[in-house]
Parts: structure tokens; C-alpha cells; sequence
């Protein structure tokens, strides 16, 4: 019962409102692994995987290196290492650290991360918590099983010195799986959101004169793109365009009109 509870809430989670400043898009994901047993608790495990998008341009490929060995409590460690390309310029690789392990019907991981990506100045480090369940559909070892996992990505250091940090990202994943000998099969839905919250501002700068005066800014996002704000300027009668941007939670902006901004972690706005 507890295990259909979890299964059931984590449907509802991947089909929930998208979170902020999400983009809709459609992919295909295919994420071949093959593995070979060192000795009885010692595995060699290498995992490719194919993201194709509906712009060729954006496609992901990556290849994994594991070595994994389990405990005495039936917990499985693993470190790896990880090559990913991310379209035609973007490269980046990744050392890994995880451990497998179980709280009653609950299956959880947790993966720590540092990313060293080549458009970038410096490493990230991020850390995933993963947490799921199975359920069997019959009664033999080879029957098909529910499965569903929930995954909450946390970046503690961007590789963009203004990047965001904290919580950036929610995996969640429904589907059915069954073993056929050797091979494990998966077939489901994956719900990837990207998490873009209001930014530190990095810089001051000054506008032209008679535009107003930009206390600090953020980085421009592109949520919510038919989103803007109207305000008249206290120097001319002529209606300005307010553009996006993020800052971060709790500080206050001016806009020409004198009035004030506050950012309460949501979208920010400013010219």
C-alpha cells in the first residue's frame, strides 16, 4: 500500500503545473547500459545515452564509466566518470559519486556532482536526490513492474560565476520495466523542469540620461516572454516597456517612476 501511495504521488507531481519559468518541449531519450560483474559484490558498468530535441542542434549525447560495489547492508556505492557533448560547442565532463540504498518499500540515491563544462569558467558542484518505488505487476520474478521515481537537483556552485545555486531542477519519471534475462527494459514518461529562480545581481550600471537610473541588475531570463509592465517615467509622458530580468529574494529596485520592485524569489521585472 505505502509503495502505491509513493507511485501515485509522484504521478501527480509529473503531471502538476510546470514549474517556474519552465519551457514546454517534447524529447526522446534513449539510455542503453550494459554491465559486467568483477566479483560478487564489484560491477563495471558503462551507460551511454541519446537525447534527441526537435532542434538537432540542441541534442545530447554523453557516455558514463561506473564502478560500483555493494555492502553488507545492501547499500551500493559507485564512483564514475562522464563525457557529455551538448550540442556542436558545448562540452563537458563530470565526476560522479552516488550511493544506492533502500528505506522500506522506498528506493532512494544520492549523487553528488562536479561539472566542468567548456563554455564555462569554473567547476559546479551539485548534488541529486532521487526517490522512488516498484511495484510488481504479477506474481513471477519476469512480470512487468510500476515504476516511479522523483529526482531533486540541487547546485551548489554554478560553472557560471553569476549562475543560479540552490534548488534548479525536478526529474520525475512513470513508467513500467521487466527484466528478460540479462536485459532490463524500461518504457515510461520522464518530466524534466528546470527551476529558474531570481538571480544575485552581479553589476551596476547606468542607463542613458533620461531613461532612468538602473540600481543593479540580474542576468535577462526569457520566462514568461508575453509577460511586461507599463509604467510612465516621472521625467516624460511616454510609456515604458519594463524588461525581465532576475535578482535576488528580498531586495528592492527603483523604476523611473520612483516606485519600488521587491523580489520574493518569483520572475523580477525592471527596465
Amino acid at each position: 500500500m505505502k509503495r502505491l501511495v509513493l507511485a501515485t504521488s509522484i504521478a501527480a507531481l509529473s503531471l502538476a503545473t510546470p514549474a517556474l519559468a519552465s519551457d514546454e518541449d517534447a524529447e526522446f531519450w534513449f539510455n542503453p547500459t550494459a554491465s559486467k560483474a568483477v566479483n560478487g559484490r564489484t560491477t563495471i558498468e558503462l551507460e551511454t545515452a541519446q537525447r534527441f530535441r526537435n532542434d538537432p542542434r540542441h541534442d545530447t549525447y554523453f557516455v558514463r564509466g561506473w564502478v560500483k560495489r555493494d555492502d553488507d547492508r545492501d547499500n551500493t556505492w559507485g564512483v564514475g566518470i562522464e563525457q557529455r557533448w551538448n550540442g556542436p560547442d558545448q562540452r563537458e565532463i563530470r565526476l560522479l559519486q552516488q550511493v544506492s540504498y533502500s528505506w522500506g518499500p522506498i528506493d532512494l540515491r544520492t549523487r553528488t556532482e562536479q561539472r566542468s563544462v567548456s563554455t564555462d569558467p569554473q567547476t559546479g558542484w551539485r548534488v541529486r536526490q532521487r526517490i522512488g518505488t516498484s511495484i510488481p505487476l504479477g506474481d513471477s520474478d519476469e512480470s512487468w513492474s510500476l515504476t516511479a521515481d522523483a529526482e531533486l537537483f540541487v547546485t551548489l556552485r554554478s560553472t557560471d560565476p553569476d549562475g543560479q545555486t540552490g534548488i534548479t531542477g525536478l526529474r520525475t519519471f512513470v513508467g513500467v520495466e521487466r527484466e528478460f534475462g540479462r536485459y532490463e527494459v524500461s518504457l515510461g514518461y520522464l518530466r524534466q523542469q528546470d527551476m529558474r529562480q531570481c538571480a544575485r545581481p552581479h553589476r551596476a550600471r547606468t542607463l542613458h540620461r533620461g531613461r532612468g537610473r538602473l540600481l543593479t541588475t540580474g542576468r535577462p531570463q526569457t520566462s514568461h516572454p508575453d509577460r511586461r509592465i507599463e509604467s510612465r517615467a516621472a521625467h516624460g509622458p511616454a510609456t515604458q516597456t519594463l524588461q525581465p530580468f532576475r535578482t535576488a529574494p528580498g531586495r528592492s529596485f527603483k523604476n523611473p517612476s520612483n516606485s519600488r520592485f521587491t523580489s520574493s524569489g518569483r520572475s523580477c521585472w525592471i527596465q
